[in-house]
């Protein structure tokens, strides 16, 4: 089994279930920009995603309308939401057994990276990681740009490092930077096993305990 010298996490849905804090961040936006709320069946399509797409997605509003919601969602998530995070079972675990083996590890994930080291913090986790990498304040960076990054922070090849993601964003992000990649089907992105399949991933995890198991081989 091939062996890794660097893992790099997904935030949203694969570290965190940040769901809370995001459903949240959408209902108060919603009411100060006086949109019509979505169904709670689409809330989990901001869950990973770019926020300014997911608004631009789901309401009929221009560039400059999309830009004023996502402050708000941002204020919401920079006060509140990141208090509303909470590791999956399991996940502390997963970083002190990959930390005690010497693996560096990395965060790469598409929400921004104030918000991403303050939700960390407050999860208690920020510690963990030798490498945090947010969107930045345009969100002009795309998944693999940031994955890039913390190759670059950890000063390590490519073909060293896996990316563990829960979404179509993770999958082709690691693809387009060279990293294999592990796709958790316990996230929000990705419906089922076969969904992932399609990336040709190393391995697909159903819970964390999977992928204990898996490094624990590695």
């Amino acid at each position: 089994m091939k062996e890794y010298t660097a893992i790099i996490f997904d935030l949203d849905g694969t570290l965190l279930d940040t769901s809370e804090g995001i459903y949240n961040a959408v209902r108060s936006t919603e009411k100060i920009m006086h949109f019509t709320p979505v169904d709670d069946t689409t809330l989990p399509e901001y869950v990973g995603p770019p926020t300014l797409f997911s608004y631009k997605k789901h309401y009929d509003i221009d560039d400059d309308t999309a830009k004023r919601a996502v402050v708000h969602h941002r204020k919401y998530q920079s006060e509140q939401g990141v208090k509303e995070a909470r590791p999956y079972d399991g996940m502390p675990d997963l970083l002190a057994m990959l930390k005690e083996s010497g693996h560096k590890l990395g965060v790469a994930t598409l929400k921004r990276q104030d918000i991403t080291e303050a939700t960390l913090e407050a999860a208690n986790m920020l510690h963990c990681f030798d490498s945090v990498r947010g969107i930045d304040m345009a969100e002009s960076l795309t998944k693999s740009d940031i994955i890039n990054l913390v190759l670059e922070d950890l000063s390590v090849k490519p073909e060293n490092a896996v990316l563990i993601g829960d979404s179509a964003y993770d999958a082709i992000g690691a693809g387009q930077s060279r990293v294999d990649f592990i796709g958790v089907e316990y996230g929000f992105g990705f419906k089922n096993a076969r969904e992932i399949e399609d990336y040709r991933p190393v391995f697909i995890a159903h819970f964390v305990d999977d992928l204990i198991q898996f490094f624990d081989h590695c």
